[in-house]
């Protein structure tokens, strides 16, 4: 149940953080958050991370289906116990308010709402909802070595029992 919430609650930060900079700073306009750090700027993606399939109007739609049918299956998956494991919930869930706030955005304007901009190195502008894909998809990587590294010990250590 927690979960639920949880991915609520970064939908909504994601789409509170886009109106308000939609409503606040220009297009294009930079405003400087956290001096030498990060800004925030007001820029339309109409493509995927860092700008792939830009100009690509049918993708919008594929990106839009794809990041509802795979939270869907995320969802029951998890609501059918297929997935149990507490940390793993936690990661698809922030997996899941990721996708559907970019999707949210795709389906309203066309385009994502971007507004973070690293000040100290040359990078794409993002968003809340790009920072829970990404920081999800890392936490899931890592969740699966650990995974596996465990498995592996339990392995080692029937084998040496034998």
């Amino acid at each position: 149940m927690w979960y639920i919430f949880f991915a609520a609650a970064a939908i909504a930060a994601d789409q509170w953080l886009k109106i308000w900079v939609s409503a606040n700073i220009e297009y294009g306009a930079f405003r400087e958050w956290i001096p030498g750090i990060v800004g925030l700027t007001n820029v339309h993606n109409y493509g995927a991370a860092f700008s792939i399939f830009n100009g690509v109007d049918a993708m919008r739609w594929i990106f839009v289906v794809v990041a509802f049918a795979v939270s869907a299956a995320a969802i029951w998956a998890m609501a059918t116990k297929k997935i149990e494991d507490r940390t793993l919930r936690w990661i698809v869930s922030a997996m899941i308010a990721g996708a559907i706030g970019n999707a949210i955005d795709r389906m309203i304007h066309g385009y994502v709402i971007d507004m973070f901009e690293l000040q100290f190195m040359r990078f794409a502008v993002f968003n809340i909802a790009d920072c829970f894909i990404t920081c999800g998809y890392a936490a899931l990587c890592i969740y699966f070595i650990f995974t596996i590294v465990k498995e592996k010990r339990k392995e080692k250590e029937k084998d040496d029992d034998c």
